[in-house]
């Protein structure tokens, strides 16, 4: 064989060699940044996250018009010429409890195949809430001329208007939900409703109906979606 079909012949191994290769890393590449599938939606997937979007536009609402009452009393002129401990210790309380809401509203909802950092998320909104309560509860006007010129801030600027504002939205939240939740049960097949998942949703739905009191409600509702977002995996067959 000439020394000319031999360097011909490497030159062709070469060629081949390099597109394997290539192709390979292209593979290998592909399948290392491709994101994995989300598994398919079922029907009783669809009604939690239904349900649960439902309560975030909640949340945010909550979270929303707090942080604008809290905003509107900071910047009253009466706290802002005032040196005196008191007073400064209260308004941090008050401007720590609008940067966590602005925090909050900085994370992403994680995605819907990861169930347990979804809940908590929510969850952890949820509680937002709760704190801003605590600081209308812990006021006490009739010791405090500070407390008192917050707490006339606070009704001034519509704090009943929007707590009968919210108790409306939440009550209208709950029987939506319990709507959801009754016509997937009545849509199984009949063998599917005396199962255990069913069952358990009926329980949910009656027990929404037979709280007497919103706040009551509200917490069979982030019971509701606690079963379902840290559950360990069902089968509705």
């Amino acid at each position: 064989m000439s020394q000319q079909i031999i360097n011909k012949y490497f030159i062709v191994l070469l060629l081949v060699f390099g597109l394997t290769s290539t192709q390979a890393t292209e593979t290998t590449t592909s399948t290392i940044t491709e994101a994995p599938a989300e598994a398919p939606q079922t029907a009783r997937d669809l009604l939690f996250e239904a349900v649960a979007a439902d309560y975030l536009k909640l949340l945010d609402y909550e979270l929303k018009e707090s942080k604008e009452l809290v905003e509107r009393v900071l910047d009253d002129d009466r706290f802002q010429n005032i040196r005196s401990e008191i007073l400064v210790n209260k308004k941090i309380t008050l401007r720590n409890y609008v940067e966590l809401v602005k925090e909050k509203n900085k994370k992403k909802q994680p995605s819907r195949e990861y169930k347990a950092a979804r809940f908590f998320y929510i969850f952890g909104k949820s509680l937002l809430y709760t704190d801003f309560l605590d600081i209308v509860a812990r006021l006490e006007p009739t010791m405090s001329r500070y407390d008192c010129w917050i707490e006339e801030d606070f009704m001034s600027f519509g704090l009943e208007t929007f707590i009968d504002t919210l108790n409306q939205k939440r009550a209208k939240l709950v029987r939506d939900s319990v709507r959801r939740i009754d016509d997937y049960v009545n849509g199984l097949p009949s063998e599917q409703q005396r199962k255990a998942v069913a069952q358990k949703l009926t329980d949910f739905s009656l027990k929404l109906k037979e709280a007497t009191e919103v706040q009551d409600k509200m917490v069979v509702l982030k019971d509701f979606l606690r079963d379902y977002y840290l559950e360990t995996p069902v089968e509705m067959s």
